[in-house]
């Protein structure tokens, strides 16, 4: 079988990696398991890691142990830098396959010969997908998994698991600025929830809020625009709605970044309907982003 994972969120593309070598680890604790990463290898030698890779596939043994073979950087392009242009005035720049047209033959070959040995496994682990002529490996019994930028929501449901698996007890205005803030940096948000895993060690009676999230870091974008939302939607005072509203104008957030950021996070339903309706007069010309905010905490 071959298990190919790909997509440009390396942290859950490679957690996801780790957990199927552990997984077959423990289901085979006798197995060979040999890295080969493309991108780093020399294709013009016999220790190229398409030619190891061959012959760690052939040399197979009846009685023999399972072998797992994992395969990096297989699909991604790279520079060969400073090959003469034909008029020789220069040097330019060539993308490259790490697979080239002469080995890809070969080297699909290979692959669909896995589909017979059950003594075989293979996990690739690409940034990029599979090229032209490899439709084989969408198709059972291998399997493909996709790793792209999550969305808002799942972004969300990302943080809150990261959150969970780390044991720690953040407020949901800090779960709501990370989400906000590094949209969809899988590897940042992990980042960040490592250091405030540590910031109140063995105090996890009170969770840890957003003066943790400031004491950390140095944001370009503040969590003041999280109260404003929440002065909203649990309609703060007059005074508390406008003073928040000011407040964000003072640090220059974008009203239309606020108006559409307000839409994705209320569960109000009246004021989802009142949004609506702003977004249709905005969109015809009759009324701007800050005269939309300025009116909701007015009214």
């Amino acid at each position: 079988m071959i298990l190919s994972l790909s997509g440009s969120d390396s942290y859950r593309r490679l957690k996801r990696l780790k957990e199927l070598i552990f997984a077959y680890k423990k289901k085979y604790p006798a197995a060979i398991i040999q890295k080969f990463d493309f991108e780093n290898s020399n294709r013009e030698t016999d220790s190229s890691a398409s030619l190891e890779f061959r012959e760690f596939a052939r040399n197979q043994s009846l009685f023999g142990p399972k072998k797992l073979a994992i395969l990096e950087s297989v699909w991604q392009e790279r520079k060969k830098i400073g090959q003469k242009e034909k008029n020789g005035k220069g040097k330019i720049s060539k993308n490259l396959n790490t697979i080239t047209r002469d080995s890809a033959a070969e080297f699909k070959k290979i692959l669909k010969n896995f589909g017979s040995l059950t003594d075989l496994t293979v996990f690739i682990s690409d940034a990029s997908g599979p090229k032209s002529g490899f439709d084989f490996l969408f198709e059972k019994p291998n399997v493909f998994e996709k790793f792209d930028e999550l969305e808002e929501r799942e972004f969300k449901l990302f943080i809150q698991e990261e959150i969970k698996e780390r044991g720690i007890n953040l407020s949901e205005a800090v779960v709501d600025f990370l989400v906000y803030h590094f949209r969809g940096d899988s590897w940042a948000a992990v980042t960040e929830v490592e250091k405030l895993r540590w910031f109140k060690a063995g105090e996890e009676k009170n969770a840890i809020g957003i003066e943790a999230i400031k004491s950390l870091g140095n944001y370009a974008e503040s969590p003041d625009i999280f109260s404003f939302i929440n002065i909203l939607g649990y309609r703060g005072g007059l005074e508390e709605r406008v003073t928040s509203f000011e407040k964000l104008l003072f640090l220059k957030e974008e009203p239309a970044k606020i108006f559409n950021f307000l839409s994705s996070r209320t569960y109000d339903l009246s004021l989802l309907r009142r949004l609506a309706d702003y977004d249709m007069l905005t969109k015809a010309g009759k009324i701007g982003y800050e005269e939309i905010l300025l009116d909701l905490c007015l009214t």
